[in-house]
């Protein structure tokens, strides 16, 4: 386990504004990941029944 942060370093912190958008989109970003996955889970299972 690594103990310092992968990439490229923050210059300057972060506005509470600033972190609440991030966490935000990041929020958003996951959801849309797991939409994809039920989608895919749904087909794949339609598929197999199929057969």
């Amino acid at each position: 386990m690594r103990k310092e942060p992968l990439g490229r370093p923050r210059d300057k912190e972060l506005s509470t504004e600033q972190k609440c958008e991030r966490l935000n989109a990041q929020i958003n970003l996951l959801k849309a990941e797991n939409e994809i996955l039920k989608k895919n889970d749904f087909l794949e299972r339609r598929l197999i029944n199929k057969k």
